[in-house]
């Protein structure tokens, strides 16, 4: 299968003119193998609550210092 995308397309619709934002209100945010957090700190502002997971506790601690 082939899947053909139009980045510009995607970058000014859906990134600059926030097309889906409104598809993002109030998420709770599961992030499994969260590693140090970096999707969970970059959905923060649209999140209503996150639970990071993750196996390794060295991740989670350098998660929390990073919050």
């Amino acid at each position: 299968m082939i899947i053909h995308t139009d980045i510009m397309r995607f970058y000014q619709d859906v990134i600059e003119h926030e097309e889906y934002k409104y598809l993002f209100k109030d998420l709770v945010v599961i992030d499994v193998g969260c590693n140090v957090g970096m999707f969970s700190l970059w959905i923060l502002e649209l999140a209503d609550r996150i639970y990071a997971i993750d196996i390794a506790k060295e991740n989670i601690d350098n998660l929390n210092q990073t919050i």
